[in-house]
């Protein structure tokens, strides 16, 4: 549950689902932000803060933080990371409150477990940095999981089941030229009998010969004829707006890719619906940015406060559930 969240989360940038967040007048000056009614406080973005640096600051065992070259380009990474993350997790609280989604009995207890433990692991220097009460937390880990909850209810009624020949992918060879004078050439040679991969190599001004393609990676006049050929045949002139193609099929289904294929191809609508909900809601919504405290804001982190465990104890609990 919690990697289909980041799915939905994970965009880079300052923006929240395809809309740019649009900066306006300050809010309150212990707010980050507002979302309609929903508010992000100075302490949950420093929560948010603080376990971002620690996590990206130290990237494979190396200190970044101690790399003055990259350590404005990193703060500003989480900076911007922070803002995404928080404004949509707000975002999907509303959608909550207006779908009338709520957290079961089950679920808030594991919010408050989880923030119970977080809260015990930290320092009282990382506290103290923070100011983030035990409660706070269990509010932001409350959050967290109805952003879920709102999210597999968004994708609830998405058919699961992708068929073969939806998915299907072909292992082919292909000779693609503008020139219909060429196209003609290359057509008249195939016609002889001439080996496909040496008319290629002559003739294709794709970088590539050898190709692995489905229904959605070719010019749909390609996809119309390529899907029909058996093994070992090849294709007549295919006109399509960039040029002429001309496809041999080498084998019509490859089962690996396909089964792959069948995973993005579910993604792919399962991030469809959640889109058609989340950005009506984004583009309806008012928002505005404690500009002034927000820049004024530093991500330089005492040597005390390591804490980066935040997202896993969360993600653990919710696993174990």
């Amino acid at each position: 549950m919690a990697c289909l969240l980041l799915v939905a989360l994970l965009l880079s940038g300052c923006q929240i689902g395809n809309t740019k967040v649009v900066f306006l007048k300050p809010v309150g000056y212990h707010q980050v932000f507002k979302i309609d009614k929903e508010v992000c406080k100075k302490k949950e973005a420093k929560v948010y803060l603080t376990n971002y640096m620690n996590i990206y600051g130290n990237a494979y065992g190396v200190s970044l933080r101690k790399q003055k070259s990259v350590q404005e380009d990193l703060e500003q990474y989480v900076k911007e990371l922070t803002i995404s993350q928080l404004s949509k997790i707000k975002c999907m609280n509303g959608i909550a409150k207006e779908q009338k989604i709520e957290l079961t009995k089950e679920e808030e207890q594991i919010a408050e477990a989880a923030a119970k433990e977080y809260y015990e692991s930290l320092s009282k220097e990382e506290r103290k940095y923070m100011g983030a009460s035990q409660s706070l937390i269990t509010k932001m880990y409350s959050e967290y999981l109805l952003a879920s909850k709102v999210y597999q209810s968004l994708i609830g009624s998405v058919d699961e089941e992708v068929s073969d020949d939806e998915a299907r992918i072909i292992e082919g060879m292909q000779i693609f030229v503008k020139d219909s004078g060429k196209a003609d050439e290359v057509k008249k040679r195939l016609k002889r009998g001439e080996d496909f991969a040496s008319v290629a190599a002559s003739c294709n001004e794709e970088t590539r010969t050898d190709i692995k393609f489905g229904r959605e990676d070719m010019p749909k006049e390609v996809v119309k004829e390529a899907f029909e050929l058996e093994n070992e045949e090849i294709s007549g002139k295919i006109k399509t707006k960039e040029g002429y193609y001309f496809i041999k099929c080498i084998n019509k289904y490859n089962k690996e890719l396909t089964d792959k294929n069948k995973k993005v191809i579910l993604e792919e609508r399962k991030e469809k619906a959640f889109h058609t909900v989340y950005d009506k809601y984004v583009e309806n919504s008012s928002t505005v940015l404690n500009t002034k405290m927000w820049d004024k804001l530093q991500v330089n982190l005492p040597k005390d406060v390591k804490t980066d465990s935040f997202f896993e104890v969360i993600d653990r609990h919710m696993e174990e559930k």
